[in-house]
């Protein structure tokens, strides 16, 4: 089936909550909404989600969390938002229970209150990144040029996972990380942290 309505945007996220809506977050002002599985979209620049949003998260309320230039968040499934950070530049955001991950620079970015503060705590050793995740356990890894780094729970360094090189994406289930390299030829698994 095709679909109707969405826009040829360079999209950066899209994400699907448990009601099955769909949001698509595109680099820009708003965000694109299907109510059916995609057969139809609505772009949304109404209100306080007129910002730059780069993608969404569903968080342990099943809440939904927007983020790019500020945070708004959803507890109706998208209808209406709140503003919870109107500023904090959040290029990406991973939830662990009640715990949102971040970063900005080279610093780790927490929020404990659904992304109305965020605490910055500066890494030593960790390049400009471009990708976070995070383990069960709070453990956060990094993705920074084709490497990945590893910052233990409540630590401020970060360092090199051996055993990987070429990295070109991440995932993490529970304690299990996935990680695809060598131009997405090799798929390695880690249930011990990566070491």
């Amino acid at each position: 089936a095709s679909n109707t309505g969405i826009k040829g945007f360079s999209y950066s996220d899209l994400h699907a909550t448990p009601t099955r809506r769909l949001f698509a977050a595109w680099y820009n002002v708003g965000y694109m909404l299907s109510l059916d599985d995609g057969l139809t979209w609505d772009l949304n620049v109404a209100g306080n989600a007129n910002r730059y949003l780069t993608g969404f998260v569903t968080l342990s309320d099943n809440s939904i969390l927007g983020y790019g230039t500020g945070a708004i968040r959803s507890v109706d499934n998208g209808n209406n938002w709140t503003v919870q950070n109107a500023s904090q530049s959040l290029p990406q955001v991973v939830v662990n229970g009640t715990n949102l991950f971040s970063y900005s620079g080279t610093s780790l970015l927490t929020s404990i209150n659904q992304g109305v503060t965020w605490t910055s705590t500066a890494i030593t050793g960790l390049p400009a990144p471009y990708k976070i995740q995070v383990d069960a356990s709070n453990n956060v890894y990094f993705l920074s040029g084709n490497s990945l780094y590893k910052v233990l729970a409540g630590a401020t360094t970060a360092t090199l996972v051996a055993g990987v090189s070429s990295v070109r994406d991440i995932t993490i289930i529970s304690n299990t990380i996935f990680v695809l390299s060598v131009n997405g030829t090799q798929l390695a698994k880690s249930v011990d942290g990566g070491t």
